[in-house]
């Protein structure tokens, strides 16, 4: 388990630098799993496309979850919340 205290540098932090910096580096991954709509880094830079081209370079896998439906509503934690 890492900890890391979600102040105003951490909030900063661009995709990539999360990447290298904590991804790569504390964990070593050989696969990432995310949903379709998984944005990370400030201004929510990171995408499923930015993480899968940064796999390929950093010799990892992605595999980004497609959406759940049911009658056409995406399943999702928002969704649930309004329930």
């Amino acid at each position: 388990v890492v900890v890391i205290p979600f102040n105003k540098e951490f909030s900063q932090i661009k995709a990539d630098t999360f990447l290298n910096e904590i991804v790569v580096k504390l964990f070593k991954p050989s696969c990432v799993i995310v949903g379709y709509d998984h944005h990370f880094g400030f201004q929510r830079e990171g995408s499923p496309k930015f993480l899968t081209q940064y796999g390929k370079e950093y010799g990892f896998d992605v595999d980004v979850v497609d959406p759940i439906t049911d009658e056409n509503v995406i399943i999702s934690s928002t969704h649930i919340r309004g329930l």
